[in-house]
């Protein structure tokens, strides 16, 4: 029964639409012979279950568009993220100082960011004065980036095999990333430019110069996004 075959394939590789399918009304394995025994049109059994099938995929379809529209980033987490990338992007590290590290506790009470601590931590690597020394931590060792970039050519040249195996699963994490991206960029730039704006309204409301001066950058980070929307500018990290 080539439809039995079909629905075990989806079912073994899309378990969502699987249930969609099974949700519709298509039979499963064990009620697929008592569902079909009686029936004296074979032909007609097959447009049927092919209807069904197709209709149960674009249902699938449909809902999968209805769930993405359905998904908004409203935690603090994840607009102080949004506002973190959007002032590092626009900001040189003297304005990242003066902007956010120093004023992360005023940012915070206004609601711009989540925690100012964590914050703050987190711009230590891109702000020089407070840069502490570069390295790479391991697990079992420390390694700086002239040693790792020397390591990871010489198991390329050797054919180490985990080498190998390390280059293809990090080409398979790039492959599903840009899936990612094609997916979901258009919603992530919609998303980017409601949270911000939400932010430099809050900004507009900080009775200070540097108020001011962050309400500016988060525009001007928004105006970018708007650019790189139109441009279809192409993602590089």
């Amino acid at each position: 029964m080539p439809w039995i075959l079909l629905a075990r394939g989806i079912q073994g590789a899309n378990s969502k639409i699987n249930t969609v399918i099974m949700r519709s009304g298509f039979p499963s394995d064990r009620t697929f012979h008592h569902w079909s025994v009686g029936r004296s049109q074979p032909a007609k059994f097959i447009q049927r279950s092919s209807e069904i099938m197709m209709n149960s995929i674009l249902d699938f379809l449909n809902d999968d568009d209805a769930v993405q529209e359905s998904v908004h980033l409203d935690s603090r987490e994840d607009a102080t993220a949004i506002f973190l990338s959007a002032m590092e992007d626009v900001c040189t590290p003297e304005e990242l100082e003066t902007l956010v590290y120093e004023s992360a506790n005023m940012l915070e009470l206004y609601g711009i960011i989540d925690d100012h601590e964590n914050v703050m931590s987190a711009l230590e690597a891109a702000i020089p004065s407070k840069k502490k020394t570069v390295i790479i931590q391991t697990k079992k060792q420390i390694i700086d980036k002239a040693t790792k970039n020397a390591t990871m050519r010489l198991a390329r040249a050797a054919g180490d095999p985990h080498y190998a195996k390390y280059k293809m699963y990090r080409d398979k994490m790039l492959d599903e990333r840009q899936k990612v991206y094609d997916k979901w960029l258009a919603k992530g730039r919609r998303e980017a430019k409601r949270v911000l704006t939400g932010q430099a309204s809050a900004a507009s409301a900080i009775k200070d110069t540097r108020g001011k001066q962050v309400e500016d950058k988060i525009k001007e980070a928004i105006a970018k996004t708007d650019a790189n929307g139109r441009n279809k500018k192409a993602i590089k990290d």
